[in-house]
């Protein structure tokens, strides 16, 4: 059996390791992270991040994740709506279809009970 002071000792000493570990990591990442914003934004518009976030009491991080997000969501849209599009040519729909077709589908799907 172990001396009790031992157990105590164990924990004190490894309790401080992952928490330590887990601030330097975060440190290395934040550094990086403001290293590729430096390489990434021109000065003015790191400033107007900046700015954007102290008036929104949020970290430049937090806007900037937020943008590319809203950036790639509008993105994604404009290829859906490329992709539909053409599948629509190839269908031979016409936008003036649209409105039609639509009050077509959703009385199928409340047919179904959708």
């Amino acid at each position: 059996m172990r001396p009790l002071w031992s157990l105590i000792t164990d924990c004190t000493i490894a309790r401080p390791r992952p928490v330590l570990g887990h601030y330097y990591s975060l440190m290395r990442e934040n550094k990086e992270e403001a290293r590729m914003a430096e390489t990434i934004l021109s000065d003015d518009l790191r400033q107007r991040v900046e700015d954007f976030a102290r008036e929104q009491n949020r970290e430049p991080a937090e806007v900037l994740e937020e943008a590319v997000r809203r950036y790639a969501g509008a993105y994604r849209l404009e290829r859906f709506a490329e992709k539909a599009g053409t599948h629509a040519r190839a269908l031979g729909i016409k936008e003036e279809d649209v409105p039609r077709l639509v009050d077509e589908v959703r009385r199928e799907n409340e047919a179904r009970g959708r």
